[in-house]
C-alpha cells in the first residue's frame, strides 16, 4: 500500500491545518512524515470538472488517475457517490479498513 501526494494535495492538507489553526510544529511534523512515506507524483494530469464535485476535490481523482491508483480513500459524499474513477475504486475509511481486513 502506498500513499500517493501531488503537490496540489499537500498545498490543500497544509490549508487546511492551518485554517483548523493546527500549531505551526505540528503540521510541519506531519508534512515531514509525509515526506518520509509517501510517493510523490507530479500533479501534471487534471481532470475536468466534474458536476456535483466541489472543483478542489479535482486534485484527489487527478492523483488517482495519475498513480493508477486501485483505491482512493475519501469521506466526501460527493466523491463517495461516484464509486469509481477510472480504474480506481473510491471507499470511505470503513470500508476500506474492511477490505484490507478480508486480505489478513
Amino acid at each position: 500500500m502506498t500513499l500517493i501526494l501531488t503537490p496540489q494535495i499537500e498545498k490543500e492538507i497544509t490549508l487546511i491545518l492551518i485554517r483548523h489553526q493546527i500549531k505551526e510544529t505540528k503540521t510541519l511534523n506531519l508534512l515531514t512524515a509525509f515526506d518520509d512515506l509517501a510517493f510523490y507524483k507530479e500533479g501534471i494530469y487534471q481532470t475536468n470538472f466534474l458536476d456535483k464535485i466541489d472543483s478542489k476535490d479535482n486534485i484527489f481523482l487527478s492523483a488517482s488517475y495519475e498513480s493508477k491508483a486501485n483505491y482512493l480513500v475519501f469521506l466526501d459524499k460527493h466523491l463517495l457517490n461516484l464509486k469509481h474513477f477510472h480504474q480506481t475504486i473510491i471507499l470511505n475509511p470503513q470500508s476500506f479498513l474492511n477490505l484490507l481486513l478480508q486480505y489478513e
